[in-house]
């Protein structure tokens, strides 16, 4: 999932195919990897293979594991769609406040899910119980990138829009998800030149 090697892309995308097609159920070891790495870099056909699993799944496990899988979508119109899944259905309320802290998460989805979680904060707030905001917001210590000059590309936008739509007793959990996302800010802007010649000499 993170190299994007071809072989591993290969052969969990035939296993994926295999349990799809009834020959061969997906291995229990590695059924949540080969989901994620498929997911990665689902296209329509996979997103709505995944769908169709989670609307009739094997057992409870299955279920959550095609449901988690789904958050590592990176394609757009897909993430597009996952979100309004959650908003809308068919994903249960329950479960939709986890699955978009997944999608915040992704690196490649999570700065358009929060587009979509401020342009629908007050519904979200209305449509879900009352700890699922702050389930939410624990996706965001993840959008600690930097621009060249080390400037925050999204935490100071997620802290302004934070303290305008403050959640009363609640808000010491966000207080703390911001206080994640400060230091991981921190870390991107002083390691990632380093790390990035670290990672290309290895």
């Amino acid at each position: 999932t993170i190299g994007e090697e071809g072989t591993v892309r290969e052969w969990a995308k035939a296993m994926f195919e295999a349990d799809r097609a009834g020959r061969d159920p997906l291995p229990v070891s590695t059924a949540e990897a080969i989901l994620q790495v498929v997911s990665r870099t689902a296209g329509r056909a996979e997103f709505d293979a995944l769908v169709r699993r989670v609307h009739y799944p094997v057992d409870p496990l299955d279920l959550q594991r095609h449901l988690t899988a789904m958050t590592a979508v990176r394609d757009t119109e897909l993430v597009a769609d996952l979100c309004e899944m959650c908003r809308v259905g068919p994903v249960r309320t329950q479960d939709a406040p986890y699955l978009i802290r997944l999608l915040l998460g992704n690196l490649g989805a999570g700065p358009q899910t929060w587009e979509w979680v401020k342009a629908h904060w007050d519904e979200l707030k209305d449509r879900y119980a009352s700890h699922a905001m702050p389930v939410i917001t624990g996706g965001l210590p993840r959008l600690a990138d930097v621009d060249p000059e080390g400037r925050p590309v999204f935490a100071d936008d997620v802290r302004a829009f934070l303290a305008e739509h403050p959640l009363g007793g609640q808000q010491r959990l966000v207080d703390q998800h911001l206080e994640r996302l400060a230091v991981n800010v921190g870390f991107v802007r002083e390691h990632r030149a380093s790390l990035g010649e670290l990672l290309t000499k290895a």
